[in-house]
């Protein structure tokens, strides 16, 4: 009788460990893929730090040269502007390899340049947007974390982003001023050396009040990135 009853219990609680074990396992696993895709988005996020610092350098130095230009506006000629941009570059392009290339080469084009550059805003977002689609994000059990994280990727990255547009809007009347005092001069001339006016001005003002709130909300990202990097390694690098 005992033997009967001993070995359905017996199998019973097999079966019962059995499926323990294997939950526990299957647990471990999703816990350590949630791990690592929380490290994943570290190494995303550290990159766009490294690409906010530089994006920070250019936004300085054409704040810098817009400066100059309004402090001098009767009199700031090509040969200073050139020399400004050669210590403070922010016009560039990129090499094959994605490397930064700042462009110091003097000519007519260039020039126009120091005025409506924009420099675009283009983080990177892949990683984010993947943990974000998957419903990965929800299951991080630090509310702290998911709150800065949504915080950069959502209000803080968007506030750029706008700055971005405001500048590119201010930049696209600039050149409608370029192009209307050209074709009004009738002249190959330089139109912001021969033909500088009130309206300039005030566009180049308007350069100059977005640029600081640009700068404002890129030094703000950068901290908000760095502590949330901070918190991933602390609660989770180490124990990978």
């Amino acid at each position: 009788m005992k033997k009967m009853i001993a070995e359905p219990l017996f199998i019973f609680v097999s079966i019962l460990s059995s499926l323990w074990v294997n939950g526990y396992s299957d647990d471990l696993k999703k816990k350590k893929a949630l791990n690592s895709s929380i490290v994943t988005l570290s190494t995303e996020i550290s990159s766009n730090i490294s690409y906010s610092e530089e994006h920070l350098i250019q936004l300085q130095h054409m704040h810098h040269m817009t400066d100059y230009i309004l402090n001098h506006f009767n009199t700031y000629n090509r040969e200073d502007l050139r020399e400004i941009h050669n210590n403070n570059p922010f016009v560039h392009s990129f090499s094959v390899d994605n490397e930064i290339v700042y462009d110091k080469t003097n000519s007519d084009f260039n020039d126009k340049k120091y005025f409506m550059w924009t420099n675009a805003w283009e983080p990177d977002n892949i990683f984010f947007t993947s943990l974000l689609n998957s419903g990965e994000l929800l299951k991080i059990n630090n509310e702290l974390l998911v709150r800065e994280i949504e915080s950069i990727y959502t209000k803080q990255e968007e506030r750029l982003s706008g700055l971005f547009n405001y500048r590119n809007s201010v930049g696209n009347k600039i050149i409608d001023w370029d192009v209307n005092r050209t074709i009004a001069l009738n002249s190959d001339q330089n139109s912001f050396f021969s033909a500088r006016d009130k309206e300039l001005m005030v566009h180049m003002q308007w350069r100059k009040d977005i640029l600081e709130q640009s700068i404002k909300g890129l030094e703000d990202y950068i901290v908000s990135l760095n502590r949330v990097v901070e918190l991933i390694d602390e609660h989770y690098k180490s124990i990978q």
